[in-house]
């Protein structure tokens, strides 16, 4: 019998994953690379009595996230300690790997004396969005001037909490890597995410014509209708539908769009922007475009990308990234969108 520990799971070699489980029923294996479907569950072969094991090929620099069912009871693995958030409430574990390379910040240019500051604030949404009131975070270089960027940043307190993007922000800044630039990080709310970011007029409402000029005036930024389009978006999921919409609707406010693992089709319904697209002889903004190996949305990422490239003359970037649909695979490609979108190089 295999020894096993709270760490075993799973043993990686090169390009193999493998899992065990130890109990009386077949363990299923739920994750990044089946889609997470009921249908595409992966089932364990039983080696003894009460053993259970699971080879998996993978790419051999993939970060993956999982987690075992047994009958209909959803579990983490007991051989697997790693857990990390997956937005809906529940802990997926997590592996990486041989070859995978997580982006870490160098400690030496951790400098607190050249760091931002992060800000919470509140306004009235006079009907925009769901609730009386939104909150955000300002996220504000140590040195800006009044012609610094902004860039909005949607599900903020997800970007700030799972991200850290300010920390990320800092490093580029601090070595040189991008110029000054502020963040408006706009909270979503569950209840109304879907229906305010899947191309929602009154949302683009909200963010241009409420969250703007408040960031304008608090920090004394010039206005947008005196600087057309130096302001950019950033979004994942149905945030990078609406970051690419918000663009495509409002390109003398965004000229600079980030959009990871966009969500441009819902199973089979394609959203508005493939219609915008067609009315533009020229992509309006620069654009760079992210999305997982081991997720559903790379079909439709690889198209859309396909679809504007051919009618782009702006400065485009697509990649697919070794992992699935999360936060940590986004905030692991984050520093290399931001360069490209904000380098003066």
């Amino acid at each position: 019998m295999m020894k096993t520990n709270l760490n075993t799971n799973p043993i990686t070699i090169q390009n193999r994953a493998t899992f065990y489980y130890s109990g009386a029923k077949q363990p299923f294996l739920a994750s990044d690379f089946n889609g997470w479907e009921k249908e595409n569950f992966i089932p364990f072969q039983r080696i003894s009595p009460d053993q259970w094991k699971l080879d998996i090929d993978l790419v051999s620099d993939a970060y993956i996230e999982y987690c075992i069912y047994v009958g209909k009871r959803r579990i983490s693995d007991p051989l697997n300690s790693n857990k990390t958030p997956n937005g809906m409430g529940k802990f997926n574990n997590f592996f990486c790997m041989p070859d995978h390379k997580s982006f870490v910040i160098p400690s030496k240019t951790v400098q607190p004396n050249l760091q931002g500051t992060i800000e919470r604030h509140s306004v009235i949404t006079f009907g925009t969005v769901y609730g009386k009131s939104r909150n955000f975070s300002i996220y504000t270089p140590k040195l800006f001037t009044p012609e610094t960027p902004l860039l909005i940043v949607l599900d903020g307190q997800d970007y700030l909490d799972r991200v850290r993007i300010n920390e990320i922000v800092d490093y580029l800044i601090i070595t040189k890597q991008i110029p000054p630039i502020v963040m408006a990080l706009v909270d979503s709310i569950p209840i109304s995410r879907t229906i305010e970011y899947t191309c929602s007029e009154s949302n683009l409402l909200f963010l241009n014509e409420i969250v703007i000029p408040f960031v304008e005036s608090k920090l004394g930024l010039n206005s947008i209708k005196h600087r057309p389009g130096s302001y950019g978006i950033l979004g994942a999921s149905f945030g990078g539908l609406f970051a690419v919409y918000a663009g495509l609707r409002s390109p003398q406010v965004y000229s600079k769009v980030i959009s990871q693992s966009g969500a441009f089709n819902f199973r089979q319904h394609p959203f508005v922007i493939w219609d915008l697209l067609t009315l533009h002889k020229d992509l309006p903004f620069d654009l760079c475009m992210d999305v997982g190996q081991y997720e559903p949305l790379l079909a439709s990422n690889s198209s859309f990308y396909e679809f504007i490239r051919k009618r782009s003359s702006k400065k485009l970037d697509f990649s697919v990234f070794p992992a699935g649909h999360n936060y940590p695979a986004w905030g692991n490609e984050l520093p290399k969108c931001l360069k490209f979108i904000f380098s003066e190089e």
